[in-house]
């Protein structure tokens, strides 16, 4: 019992003893005794991941070809390089602490820019009304909005801005991700300013492209960093964010593909998800899936006339799913939350865009949230079948092997789980041990 309470100590103090094997900077080889940022790692690393999220973020260039070495005695020579080695460590930006100084800044400028947002979806729809334009979705000559809250509008407005900013995502560089895993993407893309330096062409249209998953990670990021600009103390982790792009990247794939079909094509339901498959490059030994995904997904859709507005609000409410597995309890807390607010925005955009609807606003809306449970089964009958395409250990020679793993074959015993579990338990032990000794009798 001693044992384990002291190896249950020694964690929470994130203290490796210099007899451990694996005593070495996860970042550059140098000797490591401590935990930083969530990875083993030198005070030099420590302190230059530090100044990179805080001061120089991602403005770093290499003068040579992205492949520097990052040792002990060369770690210097590339800071573009030696950043990208402490994300593909995983190293975690969201565990870097600003200044007291970013700290009070930061607060007010939130609270400048939200009353200047609250302000003018106040006295004018029209910031809101042409943002959302700007997004094809479309609004009544009335603007519907007017009879939205503060705090809905600027939900709507912030929607439409990550909106826009995924449909300006066109040309990208994957040349810095070959090796990253998915936190490390994750991270990356967290950082203010991240690029991705090289071209690419989205011509690969398959369900596993790198684009699509990079288009995911920033559709997640941006949903994320718009829920934490209303309460900014409520932080949802590198690890929080992992979770929902592994959970929400099929659902919303198959989402845009089959809302796409329902807009633009009549075909015959069948044939029209056999198409889509085929593009994504997705086989199935039966028709079952494409039977299910046909009469309870597509046609659904097809019946629901989906406006922009009503799917815009549909993908948000994919991606903030509190039940998605592995989120820590903070994050499904604040989650739930705003998904149901999501929820009330979407009743209210069915309410005001299905005017001649022949049911009503409660009937459209109910069989809209019903494609949700239909969609999330699929999903999981159809990744469950790539994971035997992403074994693990997977095969490092492979192009973004371990991001392709880590999407659609993820590690279910995540480190990170199971050393806040530690810490969960390290707790209630200090909790129990201090009541003890407080009802020992002096």
């Amino acid at each position: 019992m001693h044992f384990f309470i002291e190896r249950i100590m020694r964690m929470e103090d994130h203290v490796v003893p210099s007899s451990h094997p694996l005593d070495k900077c996860a970042v550059c080889g140098d000797k490591a005794l401590k935990v930083h940022y969530g990875v083993l790692s030198c005070f030099g690393c420590k302190g230059f991941f530090r100044r990179a999220v805080r001061n120089g973020r991602n403005k770093y260039v290499c003068r040579l070809n992205k492949s520097c070495t990052v040792s002990k005695q060369d770690r210097n020579g590339c800071r573009y390089c030696r950043f990208r080695a402490c994300l593909r460590a995983g190293m975690n930006p969201d565990a870097v602490r600003p200044d007291r100084e970013d700290l009070r800044k930061a607060a007010q400028g939130g609270e400048a820019e939200r009353r200047g947002s609250f302000s003018s979806t106040c006295s004018s729809p029209r910031p809101i009304h042409n943002l959302i334009r700007t997004n094809s979705v479309q609004m009544n000559s009335d603007d519907w909005t007017k009879s939205l809250s503060e705090g809905e509008r600027s939900h709507l407005y912030g929607l439409a801005r990550v909106a826009r900013s995924i449909d300006e995502f066109e040309c990208a560089s994957f040349s810095g991700i070959d090796d990253f895993s998915l936190k490390s993407l994750v991270a990356f893309r967290s950082l203010a300013g991240s690029t991705l330096n090289a071209t690419f062409s989205s011509s690969d249209r398959s369900i596993t492209s790198i684009w699509r998953i990079v288009n995911i990670v920033d559709w997640v990021e941006g949903l994320v960093k718009m829920m934490e600009a209303e309460r900014p103390r409520v932080a949802i982790t590198v690890h929080d964010k992992a979770c929902l792009v592994h959970n929400s990247f099929m659902p919303l794939t198959l989402l845009s593909e089959l809302s796409s079909i329902a807009a633009r094509s009549r075909m015959n339901e069948l044939v029209a998800v056999r198409n889509s498959m085929d593009s994504l490059c997705l086989s199935f030994s039966t028709n079952e899936i494409l039977r299910r995904l046909a009469c309870e997904t597509l046609v659904p859709l097809r019946h629901a006339s989906l406006s922009p507005t009503d799917l815009l609000l549909l993908k948000a409410i994919i991606v903030f799913n509190p039940e998605c597995p592995g989120l820590f309890s903070m994050a499904t807390f604040r989650i739930r939350e705003i998904r149901s607010r999501l929820f009330d925005l979407l009743f209210h955009s069915i309410s005001h865009t299905h005017p001649s609807s022949n049911l009503s606003a409660a009937s459209n809306y109910g069989q809209l949230i019903a494609i949700l449970a239909p969609l999330t089964h699929v999903s999981g009958d159809i990744s469950s079948s790539l994971r035997s395409t992403f074994p693990r250990p997977f095969d490092s020679t492979l192009p973004y092997s371990t991001l392709r793993t880590d999407v659609f074959n993820p590690e279910m015993n995540d480190l990170i789980v199971e050393a806040a579990g530690m810490r969960d338990e390290v707790k209630r032990f200090k909790h129990s041990n201090k009541r003890t000794h407080e009802e020992i009798p002096t």
